[in-house]
């Protein structure tokens, strides 16, 4: 994998998820999801880590427009609590895998590893 971008409404989490990938290439922010639109446009990254309650993450409309034109990208959902509906929602927008709350460090770099999986384990 080579680029990451992490759009997240909190500066906090974002820097969290980015320092927590260490080696692996973190090309862009967005903290909410028009800039996340835009930037994965203008950068296509390989991954977009974005978090669940991303300011004006409308699941269906963002999803479409991130995997839109037949991109090579991986979408991994961040969610806070485990709301099965609304997570099986977002794979079946297209999102390559989901991770719960709970997860470990560890657990979290498997996932960036292999977003296929579609729930990373916690």
């Amino acid at each position: 994998m080579a680029s990451v971008l992490v759009a997240d409404h909190a500066p906090l989490m974002r820097d969290a998820v980015g320092r927590a990938l260490e080696h692996i290439k973190v090309v862009g922010e967005a903290g909410n999801a028009t800039t996340l639109v835009s930037v994965a446009g203008e950068i296509l990254p390989g991954l977009v880590v974005v978090g669940v309650y991303l300011k004006g993450f409308e699941i269906p409309r963002t999803l479409r427009e991130v995997l839109g034109a037949g991109r090579e990208v991986k979408v991994l959902v961040l969610a806070l609590r485990d709301e099965s509906q609304v997570l099986q929602g977002i794979l079946q927008e297209g999102a390559s895998s989901y991770i719960p709350n709970g997860i470990s460090i560890v657990g979290f770099k498997e996932a960036l590893i292999s977003p296929d999986d579609r729930r990373a384990s916690v």
